[in-house]
């Protein structure tokens, strides 16, 4: 894995509002000068300042999660890795003729 070079932005307002501006709309951006791409710029998630926008949740949402809950109780689950290997070994692809 490549470690990113760090570049300090605090005494630079125009970089800051820039940047600022793409972290507040949670997607990346293409910066291009005279039709020409130079580089992509994406805001971090994880981190404590930028999290990902969360889908509202409904009392139906609940409703419908909370509905599901042990539906796997009775399962046997040997039979179920079984099923799910022998699957595995099935190919759903055309034979290639050379």
């Amino acid at each position: 894995m490549v470690i990113p070079k760090i570049i300090d932005i605090d005494d630079e307002p125009q970089l800051l509002r820039l940047v600022n501006a793409i972290r507040e709309g949670h997607e990346p951006v293409r910066l291009q000068r005279a039709g020409e791409d130079l580089a992509v710029v994406t805001p971090v998630y994880g981190s404590p300042e930028v999290s990902r926008p969360r889908p509202i949740q409904t009392p139906e949402d609940l409703a419908e999660f909370l509905s599901i809950a042990g539906e796997w109780a009775g399962t046997d689950t040997e039979v179920l890795v079984e099923d799910i290997y022998r699957q595995r070994r099935i190919s759903t692809r055309s034979p290639v003729d050379l």
